[in-house]
């Protein structure tokens, strides 16, 4: 039987736009005992505030705590291609310490196979690690 999984909670920021007021944030929900700080990629304002890029953000937020996870509420699929965000949502979580939680939607069938397959499939995962490890200053392999 599996273990039970503890229910957790998240805060969405939706409206942070210098490092300075996103640390913060970050470093305060992490005082509260939440544990998952998390923000939307959104493109244009529409009914949300403008907001900064996701994953440089959530890296930022990661590296300024020390066990709050970090994620995407979601990532605007018809804008990233699936191994691209791949390869950023595997660097984010190796430097991140696994801490990195990756929520995708509205992603079109096609795109759901390819992102699958990406996680899934074992010649994927073997370039997947080559991409996020070992690399110097210099770009040759260490």
């Amino acid at each position: 039987m599996k273990s039970p999984r503890a229910f957790r909670f998240g805060i969405i920021d939706e409206s942070s736009l210098s490092q300075e007021e996103w640390i913060q944030k970050a470093q305060r929900v992490e005082q509260l005992g939440y544990s998952t700080f998390l923000i939307r990629d959104h493109f244009i304002q529409g009914e949300f505030n403008h907001q900064i890029a996701p994953v440089p953000a959530l890296m930022a937020a990661a590296d300024a705590t020390k066990t709050l996870r970090a994620g995407s509420l979601v990532f605007s699929n018809d804008y990233r291609h699936p191994v691209m965000l791949a390869k950023e949502a595997a660097t984010l979580d190796l430097l991140s310490a696994g801490r990195f939680e990756l929520n995708a939607s509205k992603l079109n069938m096609r795109r759901r196979s390819v992102l699958r397959d990406l996680f899934v499939s074992p010649k994927m995962r073997f370039v997947m690690s080559l991409c996020t490890r070992g690399f110097t200053l210099s770009g040759s392999a260490e």
